[in-house]
C-alpha cells in the first residue's frame, strides 16, 4: 500500500492516507474513480458509453465485447 501511496497523484495522497482502506485492490479502484469523477471539463454521470465507462477508457482494457452499459469487470 505503501508503494501506491509513493507513487499516486500528490493530490491524492492525503486523501489515501485518511481513508485507511483495507486492500490495495479497493485503494486503487476508488483513486481510479476520484481521477475519473474530478477530471477538467467532465460533468457527473456523463462519461462516454462507447469506451465502456469510468473504467473502460484507452489503455485501460476494461471495455467489454457484451455491450452492456455500466458492466464491470
Amino acid at each position: 500500500m505503501e508503494q501506491f501511496i509513493d507513487i499516486a497523484d500528490k493530490e491524492l495522497v492525503p486523501l489515501l492516507r485518511e481513508k485507511r482502506f483495507r486492500t490495495l485492490k479497493e485503494a486503487a479502484t476508488w483513486a481510479d474513480d476520484y481521477v475519473l469523477a474530478h477530471r477538467p471539463g467532465q460533468q457527473p454521470g456523463s462519461w462516454n458509453r462507447k469506451e465502456g465507462g469510468p473504467r473502460g477508457g484507452p489503455g485501460s482494457g476494461g471495455s467489454s465485447s457484451s455491450g452492456s452499459p455500466g458492466h464491470f469487470r
